[in-house]
């Protein structure tokens, strides 16, 4: 196991450290005791600890991505995953060597996590399904899990057979988990474009402030232009709608509404 030194023993922050340093400085320390509760329980190894910053300079906006390393359980059949935590959510997963995306419809939901399981006993437990993409476990600022996780296969067909087999299991004596499918909606609909900006300006801003952006389409609705913004995945049209509904992304000083697009209930597109 390799863990950087900055992390094996965490010194209590200085008093005059703003209040951000200072929850970096708690969520090291709780990096630092996951990290060592894992090597103890499991046949497994950490790799390289980082801490990354990605920016939006241009919106004066600044995301700090703590916790980056990967993980292997030294199993000929389990691959090594990458593992980080940002946005109230540790993510065990892709694998570090795949190129594969998953599907569509592949991802499922459990709502009851025993509190004293981690992301990595979700992944053994569900590994038996077939490959997984991603595990998202949801923790609070404490850094204990909020007793609810996502499971991302990478076909859908998984996803199904893990309802089927998995769902009211017991995984502890009295604990039966619940799996379900998750919601997988990607598209968001945005509303209240500034009427000074060409269609094309809209279209190259949404690309450079949100990522995982598919594709935008650019249409007009009782006069008002809209757009639809298909993602990726659902975790990323998310993360997108986060940012559009704070005051930290605009487009050229002006706020947007957005909501979820409906299948089914989607405008007709009368100018693109």
């Amino acid at each position: 196991m390799r863990i950087l030194p900055s992390y094996r023993k965490a010194s209590p922050a200085p008093s005059h450290v703003s209040a951000g340093m200072q929850r970096r400085h708690a969520a090291d320390k709780r990096l630092a005791s996951l990290i060592s509760k894992s090597s103890r329980s499991k046949a497994g190894s950490f790799h390289s600890v980082s801490c990354r910053r990605h920016e939006h300079t241009s919106q004066n906006f600044v995301q700090f991505l703590p916790f980056c390393t990967s993980y292997s359980n030294n199993s000929a059949n389990s691959p090594k995953m990458e593992w980080c935590q940002h946005n109230g959510q540790r993510l065990y997963g892709p694998p570090v060597e795949s190129g594969r995306k998953p599907e569509q419809g592949s991802e499922v939901f459990i709502p009851n996590v025993p509190q004293d399981w981690t992301e990595f006993d979700i992944f053994d437990l569900f590994k038996t399904i077939g490959p997984i993409y991603q595990v998202r476990m949801m923790v609070n600022f404490s850094g204990s899990t909020r007793g609810f996780c996502f499971v991302r296969f990478f076909e859908k067909e998984h996803a199904s057979q893990a309802i089927l087999e998995l769902n009211r299991k017991e995984v502890k004596k009295g604990w039966k988990i619940k799996v379900v499918m998750s919601l997988d909606n990607s598209t968001l609909w945005v509303t209240d474009f500034p009427k000074f900006r060409t269609d094309e300006e809209i279209r190259s801003e949404i690309f450079r402030i949100s990522n995982g952006v598919t594709s935008v389409t650019i249409f007009t609705q009782n006069k008002q232009r809209c757009c639809l913004i298909d993602y990726t995945t659902h975790s990323a049209a998310s993360n997108a709608r986060k940012l559009f509904l704070s005051r930290q992304v605009k487009l050229w000083g002006h706020r947007c509404s957005v909501e979820w697009a409906q299948r089914g209930d989607q405008p007709k597109i009368s100018n693109v």
